[in-house]
């Protein structure tokens, strides 16, 4: 109403507040008035995004501008009145701006400076108080009752939990305040970030305490402890809760193992059942307890033609496409549990019976994973099960095995990038089962290139070395055929160290724009779309988010380079190179932590990456916002140019 627009001009329009002064400081009050004002008006979405993202840098650290720009925002922070009136339209613009503002605080001087402001003005206190009146209470209630649903429902928490999350990162007094004065937050959030909701909350709690230990040891170490208490906690209630069933059912425990002993259940046989992440869904066993046995996951292949980027290459290029729910299984109890579908009345095919086990998922086919003590040659036999069974039921691809699984895996970040159903034909399988599968796609592709000798590994990295020498006006070539750019940059986790990663990924990147307006074209586009900002960004978002993703997996496979290559070419590898042999060790024996590396990749695809507004933003995120600038000033001419470079000229 008129005593809210009242407000704000009050606040935008407020006087120096003492201390201020100097014509460095009037000059910066007038333009972070300005652009306060022009939140208080009807703006494009995507503008009122670039306008919040601005602020934080306007207030170039002075205390007079940051609180001016603290004092536009306060009035609306009421967060409990949200709750109960979450209509009001007005307040709820003022707080997703005043998250979207708090997000894009840097990490310098001038962000502290602001968060220095935000802590004196009881801004962060407002922040975990909201959380412990409304959590502390439930710590110990089941997360099933009313009270756990009701809390998770509240209309401010996702945007407590952002701006929360926004003020702790790298603020060492925001972070401390957890160990003091509001120590029940952790614990509650802890507990937030294991349930599953439709809003993600879990996920932003998880930001949450990322954020809080961000360069704080002595926070982080605190936090590790909390977890490992109520980790210990846990499996304590679900150990008493497990001898409970086991006395019930006739059953005793013997350490971390059980077996049946008396009043047998039906279909329980006396093998030992023994917990572990992957563990097979027939005989409950895992790598823990069966250390050399092979374990591999169900997984739904088809054979389908090869494509350049979205446009069809023909027919007679084929490769597979394989989607999964992962769930696991040891190769010899498949077998034993097919033979025992086949003597069924009425009999069971294979993998009508796998289906059951899998979730009522279909599948064709087991894809092994190389566990810390599976032998080399034991691996080996299970690879070219997969293979044989995959060219059995789907039928033969002519090529080479790693250009297969290059080609498969970035049709399958491609779903995430265009948004497409995981389950279309195997009924079954999300999001976070299918990206749990990158990493063994790599495991496998790696073990291939340098099986029985380099001579693949050599021919790849010459095939590669080739396309990152392209003459930057021949790119447009490179988008041509099934081996197009983005089958490229999914060679890239497999052939690049993280040095030479970092040496090349700004190429990747703008050449898969190039890619994208190639293909824009093949599929009849429209010249007119490609040449206006806003359209060719829509065109070129899902390659953006193809660059994005493999930049992650590369740097869960082979971590972060502390320096760019030098070199103009890629160096040759081998399997005892370093950084073949580190990344191999990584997925075999530390495959459980790259894959919830993997996890979180997905949940901040859902989150985050997925809702960029337009180019600059997504290469300020990935970190090649200033190698573009270097080169050109504005962005989107850069784009533009490179755009330019699958036009046809102008007659």
């Amino acid at each position: 109403g008129d005593g809210e627009a009242g407000a704000d001009r009050m606040a935008v329009d407020q006087p120096l507040p003492d201390g201020g002064g100097g014509a460095e400081v009037d000059e910066g009050l007038a333009q972070m008035n300005m652009f306060l004002r022009r939140l208080s008006s009807p703006l494009n979405p995507r503008v009122l995004r670039g306008v919040t993202r601005v602020l934080p840098f306007l207030t170039y650290g002075k205390d007079s501008i940051c609180a001016v720009l603290v004092s536009f925002f306060e009035p609306h922070l009421e967060w409990d009145a949200h709750d109960a009136q979450p209509d009001d339209a007005t307040r709820r613009h003022h707080m997703e701006c005043f998250v979207n503002v708090l997000d894009s605080i840097q990490s310098d001087k001038n962000g502290t400076a602001l968060k220095d402001l935000l802590a004196k003005r009881g801004v962060s206190e407002q922040l975990f108080a909201y959380i412990e009146r409304h959590f502390e209470p439930l710590l110990d209630k089941p997360h099933s009752s009313d009270e756990w649903l009701q809390a998770l429902e509240r209309e401010s928490l996702p945007m407590v939990l952002q701006s929360l999350c926004g003020i702790a990162a790298h603020h060492e007094p925001t972070q401390r305040m957890v160990m003091e004065a509001h120590k029940s937050t952790v614990p509650a959030l802890m507990q937030i970030s294991g349930i599953p909701t439709k809003n993600k909350i879990g996920n932003l709690a998880e930001n949450l305490i990322r954020a809080l230990s961000e360069d704080n040891e002595a926070v982080g170490g605190y936090i590790a402890s909390l977890r490992d208490k109520l980790e210990s906690e846990k499996k304590e209630r679900a150990r008493l809760h497990r001898e409970k069933v086991l006395r019930e059912a006739g059953m005793a425990s013997e350490g971390s193992k059980i077996k049946a002993v008396a009043n047998k259940l039906p279909g329980i046989d006396d093998s030992e059942l023994a917990e572990d992440d992957y563990m097979c869904v027939v005989c409950r066993e895992g790598y823990s307890s069966d250390p050399t046995n092979v374990l591999g996951f169900y997984v739904y292949s088809k054979r389908v033609p090869l494509a350049a980027g979205g446009v069809a290459f023909g027919r007679d290029e084929s490769g597979y496409s394989t989607v999964t729910n992962f769930n696991h299984t040891h190769l010899s109890c498949h077998s034993n549990a097919a033979r025992y579908d086949a003597n069924l009345r009425p009999r069971k095919e294979e993998w009508e019976g796998a289906a059951v086990r899998n979730s009522s998922t279909l599948c064709n086919n087991i894809f092994p994973v190389r566990g810390p003590d599976v032998s080399p040659e034991d691996y080996d036999r299970a690879v070219d099960r997969y293979w044989s069974t995959l060219s059995n039921i789907c039928g033969r691809c002519e090529s080479t095995r790693v250009r297969l699984l290059a080609h498969d895996m970035k049709a399958l970040l491609l779903r995430y990038c265009r948004q497409e159903s995981f389950s279309t034909d195997s009924r079954g399988g999300s999001r976070e089962s299918n990206i749990k599968m990158v990493p063994y796609f790599v495991q496998m592709a790696m073990y291939l290139l340098d099986q029985k000798s380099s001579a693949q590994r050599r021919a790849y990295e010459t095939k590669m070395n080739e396309f990152l020498s392209t003459d930057r006006a021949k790119w447009r070539e490179s988008c041509r055929g099934a081996d197009d750019t983005t089958f490229m940059a999914a060679l890239a986790p497999l052939l690049l160290s993280a040095a030479d990663w970092a040496r090349w990924r700004m190429q990747f990147a703008e050449r898969l724009i190039v890619q994208a307006a190639s293909d824009a074209l093949a599929n009849g586009t429209p010249r007119e779309l490609l040449e206006n900002a806003d359209e060719a960004f829509e065109i070129i978002r899902p390659y953006l988010l193809l660059f994005m993703l493999l930049d992650r997996v590369h740097a869960a496979v082979h971590g972060k380079a502390a320096a760019p290559a030098e070199s103009s070419t890629i160096s040759h590898a081998a399997a005892g190179d370093e950084f073949v042999a580190a990344a191999n060790t990584r997925l075999q024996r530390d495959a459980a932590k790259v894959v919830d590396e993997h996890l979180t990749l997905c949940g901040d695809f859902e989150d985050e990456y997925s809702q960029f507004c337009d180019v600059m933003e997504f290469m300020d995120v990935m970190g090649i916002l200033g190698d573009v600038l270097k080169v050109s000033k504005d962005v989107n001419e850069h784009v533009k140019g490179l755009i330019s470079l699958v036009l046809p000229a102008d007659n």
